[in-house]
């Protein structure tokens, strides 16, 4: 079965012929024909979420939607980084494009206009709606209609680790708030939150209905000047260490774990081939165990993707509030709130880690849920809801990798992420039978192990295909700095 879903030759079973196509047929993305894939693609979406914000407009989204799909799915197929160095950016692509299919479906069947918030402090409808393309996360926005639903009249949350990170138990039907118009003025609770919203952002610089999934903005409000540079300074101090990471990884695995055309084995051929001395001209010098060699291994990874999208998000926030378009406290919710604090699966993955796609699979389980018409009491409520989640998460990270060659192996990647769903029922079930949630240093301990557990098949997955090989930012200050710890601090010496 499992040869059927993916095999050395297919990695994508059945659906290999997209992968395949893909690679023969795309051509490679310059700096001449980027706005084939990147703007072109992307205007009805923009057209869309303009006329998301009026009444009256679902016929004119629906038939957007079809032609911005139309054209995405083209421009996917017509265009990818052809150089095998570039790898990791075309799965970033892919997963872009599917987001951004999501969004023309679901922009496509709102049955009622969006309501933005800063509207009423003077934010253009124009802004709002960029706004709305881009503010994946639906910050200030509340909750967006079609991941609220509700079976058998029955109120659902609309994000079920929401819920379980919290502990709450919701009993009350909430209103759709953010699905009104601004010239709606009918009801009284939307009046009530939309002043609600101006008196915040007079007074504290913040929204009425913060989520506690995200993290929280500064405890005070900064400047614009202050604001640009906090961002501009975390974007290039997080720069620095992942140009570092990676230098040093290629530096020492050029022939194993950094060649981007991929290493059979490349973990155990790293580690075992090579003894690393550390701190090799001094009187302390001693040779790195193999065990502390692949974790080192896969902590670098792991950092190594959150510093490439927190640096990623920040770079972008520094130009957003740097052009005087948006308000400062917009792009003040950091993508990441500490994820190595996390004391639980469900902390880390319902609240640490980024909340970037957590909206459309919330969507997705919801989906699930209202066509298998679930109850909230019932016991399959919240396993099946927060398994969705996780197997929607995983398919995209599998789906991610159409585009790429070499093709990390698939499975253990999708597996990965349905494990963590396991995880978090467990952690719920756990709750459930004693009462107490999983937190605390136990918690910690639990949550490192299970996550340095089941990560590591992915992380090598990942160096057999030669990800760490590939120019993922430009050197820099990092590389130097890599450079000198490489020939002076830990050496990796040929084991003979």
């Amino acid at each position: 079965m499992l040869e059927y879903l993916s095999s050395p030759d297919k990695p994508f079973g059945p659906f290999n012929f997209i992968h395949e196509y893909n690679l023969s047929h795309a051509k490679n993305l310059t700096f001449t024909n980027w706005p084939c894939l990147y703007v072109i693609p992307l205007i009805p979406l923009g057209v869309q979420a303009y006329l998301l914000q009026f009444e009256n407009t679902r016929r004119w989204r629906l038939a957007l939607g079809a032609l911005g799909l139309g054209l995405i799915v083209k421009a996917w197929c017509d265009y990818r980084f052809v150089d095998i160095t570039l790898s990791a950016f075309n799965q970033g692509i892919t997963v872009g494009v599917l987001h951004l299919a999501a969004k023309y479906i679901e922009f496509s069947f709102y049955p009622n206009p969006i309501y933005d918030p800063r509207l009423p402090l003077g934010r253009s409808r124009i802004l709002a709606a960029i706004d709305l393309c881009v503010n994946s996360r639906v910050i200030d926005l509340s909750r967006m209609g079609l991941d609220n639903f509700s079976p058998s009249n029955t109120f659902q949350p609309s994000n079920p680790l929401e819920s379980l990170v919290s502990g709450s138990n919701h009993k009350k039907p909430l209103a759709h708030a953010s699905l009104q118009n601004a010239e709606d003025n009918q009801s009284r609770s939307i009046k009530s939150e939309r002043s609600d919203d101006v008196a915040e952002h007079q007074t504290a610089g913040k929204t009425h209905s913060h989520p506690r999934y995200l993290p929280t903005r500064p405890a005070h409000r900064l400047t614009r000047s202050q604001a640009v540079w906090r961002h501009a300074r975390l974007a290039l101090f997080q720069y620095t260490i992942n140009d570092f990471l990676l230098t040093l990884l290629q530096v020492y695995g050029s022939n194993s774990i950094a060649d981007p055309h991929g290493c059979p084995n490349a973990l155990y051929k790293f580690s075992h081939e090579h003894k690393f001395q550390v701190f090799p001209y001094t009187p302390f010098s001693f040779n790195s165990p193999v065990w502390l060699v692949e974790l080192s291994m896969e902590l670098s990874v792991g950092l190594a993707v959150y510093l490439g999208l927190s640096q990623g998000y920040h770079f972008l926030a520094a130009l957003a509030v740097g052009s005087g378009m948006w308000e400062t406290e917009s792009w003040e919710v950091d993508l990441f709130d500490s994820p190595w604090k996390a004391d639980s699966v469900l902390d880390l993955w319902g609240k640490r880690w980024h909340q970037l796609f957590r909206h459309h699979f919330t969507l997705l389980s919801s989906l699930l849920l209202r066509f298998l018409n679930l109850p909230q009491s019932s016991p399959l409520f919240l396993p099946i809801s927060v398994i969705t989640i996780f197997a929607g998460s995983g398919s995209m990270h599998v789906i991610g990798e159409l585009s790429s060659y070499p093709v990390p192996p698939p499975i253990p990647i999708f597996n990965y992420f349905v494990l963590s769903g396991f995880a978090c029922s467990l952690e719920v079930l756990f709750r459930r039978v004693t009462g107490r949630k999983v937190r605390g240093w136990w918690g910690r301990a639990w949550t490192w192990a299970f996550m340095l557990y089941t990560s590591r098949k992915v992380m090598i997955a990942w160096l057999d295909a030669g990800m760490a090989g590939g120019v993922l930012n430009q050197p820099a200050l990092g590389s130097v700095i890599a450079k000198v710890v490489a020939k002076w601090v830990v050496v990796a010496v040929p084991v003979a």
